[in-house]
């Protein structure tokens, strides 16, 4: 995120550099206000291209074997763009060649699932998807096999059951 912000000044910096050059060798045609303007509009321009492409850059950036399986879109106000083409915020991906089977359980498939979030360092958690039951359900560190309490039921059309249970 520091790199992001300073990426950000530098980029506005740069194009305030630019009209000032431009100014000079135009003989001072151009207003000065033109100069703080086209530096706001590049860090506002460089701030949108962060967002914006932060997914594709993630998704393309996974190691051989992920899988994505869901990604939230989000919007706000106080960033009106968003309101028009609202950007991925979030996704999660499940690493297909590290999935196990318990043995105590034929059913249960145990999987990582990474969550990516624009504004927070990768998440990993270990899962287990009971693929019979379709039930999930998160694992705390050194757990085998949840409580029977611990598992949440899944719908049918859940993305992790195809990427999970038959891959």
């Amino acid at each position: 995120m520091i790199w992001e912000l300073i990426a950000m000044l530098a980029s506005g910096a740069a194009v305030a550099g630019v009209v000032m050059l431009v100014r000079v060798i135009v003989g001072n045609v151009i207003p000065r206000w033109v100069t703080p303007t086209a530096a706001a509009l590049a860090m506002v321009a460089f701030s949108i291209n962060a967002e914006y492409s932060w997914y594709p850059r993630n998704l393309n950036a996974m190691p051989a074997g992920f899988v994505e399986v869901n990604n939230q879109q989000s919007s706000a106000w106080y960033r009106p763009w968003t309101l028009a083409r609202p950007y991925v915020h979030t996704f999660m991906a499940v690493d297909r060649d590290t999935i196990l089977t318990n043995p105590a359980m034929e059913s249960a498939k145990l999987a990582t699932v990474y969550v990516f979030t624009r504004d927070a360092p990768l998440f990993a958690m270990p899962v287990v998807f009971d693929c019979a039951g379709k039930r999930r359900a998160d694992l705390p560190d050194g757990a085998d096999l949840p409580a029977e309490s611990d598992w949440r039921a899944l719908a049918d059309d859940d993305p992790f059951l195809p990427i999970v249970c038959q891959g």
